[in-house]
């Protein structure tokens, strides 16, 4: 409980007085939609109708690929565990695995190619083996949108006839970029499934960024003959990390184009600065009255970072805000004071509360007692 209540304290903390926004970006490359999203804070620093759905091609199975993920992450699914191919499985079209109808294979193999390729046929099968049913499935990839804050429903395992915003898909981009999984397979470029009949099929990622740009994280990319050309990217460089979504650009050259000019954008112009990890000290040996302690620590509640303009991060002050006395009982899951951070103006851009570092019950009667006795035999 008190690990949820820090954590909403710190995000309405640390919406800005003034919204952080980028200088004007523009995009020479033609495009229907685009988003840049800070992957820490979740702000939005380009847009380009990012709230408008679009058709986003086969960026419409990220919702599963994710949900398949974190499934792998948690353990629900082993990589060793064998999965059976249904008709249904194997008569998807698109982007495949090429598997056969009553073929087993191993879980590790078909993840690699739902992440590398989008293959569909691999993406039900797991949907279907590890919930039971593709029903169950649909309702865990529904769970997953909610979780990134995204209203919509999937009534289609790989979201036939479904759209996404820019900003929807960088909110799972965001997601994605947690998960061991993804980050494991979205990262190879070349690989194979291997078929327990001897058959292997090439796994080549669409995503080139993957090899060529400083600090590339992946993740997703589709391309249809309605939407174009579409990608969801990923990069980190210093513990700053951004996401870029790309929509209906009119070539893939166009596309990893638009995204690397989005990602130097944000890297050129923002700094992802640490204010503070959890339990460090802020202040030191706060006298405590009626306590069964004299003095706590006040420290801080969670890991904070915030997103800052490069120009800014050097400007950055910090105040202290405690009272000079506490008062017992203490609960180290209420704020007992704050650390605010404030820009060159004097803006306030952060407050992150503050919590004693342990518990202190009141002085009762028995240890006012204790104490007496204590102070007399030490006298003695």
């Amino acid at each position: 409980m008190k690990r949820c209540l820090v954590a909403l304290f710190i995000m309405l903390c640390l919406l800005p007085a003034h919204p952080v926004r980028a200088e004007e970006l523009r995009l020479e490359t033609p495009l229907i939609g685009a988003a840049l999203m800070d992957a820490g804070g979740k702000t939005v620093l380009h847009d380009l109708y990012a709230d408008a759905p679009f058709d986003v091609a086969g960026l419409t199975k990220f919702p599963a690929i994710l949900t398949l993920a974190q499934a792998f992450d948690e353990g629900m699914i082993r990589p060793e565990t064998e999965m059976h191919v249904s008709r249904r499985a194997a008569d998807i079209s698109g982007p495949t695995a090429f598997l056969e109808e009553g073929e087993t294979i191993a879980a590790s193999e078909l993840i690699k190619a739902a992440i590398m390729i989008s293959a569909g046929d691999a993406i039900l099968t797991l949907g279907e083996n590890a919930f039971g049913s593709e029903s169950v499935f649909i309702e865990n990839i529904n769970a997953t949108l909610r979780l990134c804050g995204i209203d919509r429903t999937m009534t289609d395992a790989c979201g036939n006839g479904m759209q996404f915003s820019a900003k929807e898909l960088a909110l799972l981009g965001c997601m994605a970029l947690k998960s061991d999984t993804f980050q494991k397979y979205c990262l190879l470029y070349r690989d194979m499934v291997r078929h327990p009949d001897g058959r292997e099929t090439e796994l080549v990622n669409a995503n080139r960024m993957i090899r060529s740009y400083t600090g590339c994280k992946g993740l997703v990319t589709g391309s249809s003959g309605t939407s174009t050309y579409c990608g969801v990217f990923a990069a980190e460089r210093s513990g700053t990390a951004f996401v870029a979504v790309v929509i209906g650009a009119e070539t893939a050259n166009d596309r990893f184009a638009a995204a690397e000019t989005m990602l130097n954008h944000g890297f050129a112009n923002y700094v992802s600065k640490e204010l503070c990890k959890a339990g460090t000290v802020f202040a030191e040996g706060v006298a405590v009255q009626d306590g069964t302690e004299r003095r706590v620590n006040l420290v801080a509640g969670e890991d904070v970072r915030l997103l800052l303009p490069k120009a800014a991060e050097q400007q950055l002050q910090q105040t202290l805000n405690v009272p000079d006395l506490l008062v017992a009982p203490i609960d180290p899951a209420a704020a007992l004071g704050s650390i605010d951070f404030t820009d060159a103006s004097g803006s306030t851009i952060a407050s992150v509360p503050l919590f004693a570092d342990r518990e202190v019950l009141a002085f009762g009667w028995k240890d006012i007692f204790s104490a007496i006795i204590g102070s007399f035999l030490g006298g003695a």
